[in-house]
Parts: C-alpha cells; sequence; structure tokens
C-alpha cells in the first residue's frame, strides 16, 4: 500500500496537509559549552496509506467545507519536562477517501453560473465513512400513545457510519440530535376524554 502525503480539497485543488509535533533539536551553545538539546513544536507533511489520501469534507452552516473528523485512541508524543513521551489518547483524526480526479477539479473550477462552494466535486464515501446527515424540512414523528395517536413535527441531524460499498446507500446510525415541536398532545387527549364523560 505505501505511505503518501495526506491532501484536502481547497477551492479547485488539492493542499497538504500538516499536522504538528514535538521533537528534539540541538542548538549550538557560546561562550565554549557544549551544545544542548531542546524541545520544539514544528510542523510536518501528514502521511497516509497511498490507497485514501485525501480527507473527507462536509459542507457547514457557513457554505464552507469542513474536514470529516472522529474520536480515535492512537499514540502521541507529548511533553513531560524536559522529555518527550509516547502516549495512547483518543484524540479527533481525519477520515479519509481517494482524491478526486483532475478532470473534476478542473470541472469544479470552469463550472459556469454556480458558487464555488457547488462547484465542488463530491468525495467517494468508502465503507467505514462518518457521514452526518440533517432532517429533511416538512418531516414528522408519530407518537402513539394506544388510546390516541399526535403527529409531531421533526427537525435535527444524524450520525451514522457507512456500510455499503456502493457509496452511501446503506448507513448505520449511531447517534442522533433530534427536536420535536412543541405540542400539546396531552391536554388534547384530556379534553377529549373530558367531552366522553
Amino acid at each position: 500500500m505505501g505511505h503518501c502525503v495526506a491532501k484536502i480539497q481547497r477551492g479547485s485543488r488539492l493542499v497538504v496537509v500538516s499536522e504538528a509535533v514535538y521533537e528534539y533539536r540541538w542548538v549550538e551553545a557560546t561562550g565554549g559549552h557544549p551544545r544542548r538539546r531542546v524541545i520544539v513544536l514544528t510542523r510536518r507533511p501528514l502521511t497516509v496509506g497511498c490507497d485514501a489520501p485525501c480527507v473527507v469534507t462536509a459542507q457547514g452552516t457557513d457554505g464552507k467545507r469542513v474536514a470529516i473528523r472522529r474520536l480515535r485512541r492512537r499514540p502521541v508524543t507529548i511533553r513531560r519536562g524536559d522529555r518527550l513521551v509516547s502516549v495512547v489518547r483518543r484524540v479527533p483524526a481525519y477520515t479519509f477517501a481517494a482524491c478526486p480526479s483532475a478532470n473534476e477539479l478542473r470541472k469544479a473550477a470552469t463550472a459556469p453560473g454556480t458558487t464555488p462552494v457547488a462547484r465542488l466535486p463530491q468525495l467517494t464515501y468508502p465503507v467505514g465513512t462518518l457521514v452526518t446527515m440533517t432532517v429533511n424540512d416538512g418531516s414528522f414523528l408519530t407518537l402513539d400513545f394506544d388510546q390516541f395517536q399526535r403527529s409531531v413535527p421533526l427537525t435535527g441531524t444524524m450520525t451514522g457510519i457507512v456500510t455499503g460499498a456502493d457509496g452511501g446507500s446503506r448507513v448505520r446510525l449511531t447517534t442522533a440530535h433530534l427536536i420535536l415541536a412543541p405540542t400539546g398532545f396531552f391536554a388534547t387527549a384530556l379534553a377529549a376524554a373530558g367531552s366522553r364523560t
């Protein structure tokens, strides 16, 4: 599989993704003193597998495309005093997929009559990709209380993982943030029950 430099789509081009890491560096001392080792925070290109080297992005609420991240357990290097140690922590990590082709990028740059965000080609979503879905306008939830039923307007978002190999037709839901509109269904039911007595 090999290792390649990770890239992310910015407009109609792909740019290299870098990460901040601690590392040792030797500095020359003055006055006849020996060199000393210091710890510096630097940035270096992120390397990933060559089969999926591009960061998966999604359109945010402000119209800009944002990278998809999810928490993963991975070794990270942290600073403790004057030394560096490796520990395993849950940290946000990018989700990767195959890169868009040069033809797709060229079409994104030259498509007439669209905004830059609308011209961005969509990345394919392989199995295991984290996706976010928004509940369509006009959706509702039916509540069944045996004696009566009520339909309540529903809004919100859901997060899941692609399980279908065809790019996202099957998604296993993992979390959801759903909002029910205020509805006086209990008061209505009690009033109806009172009218029958």
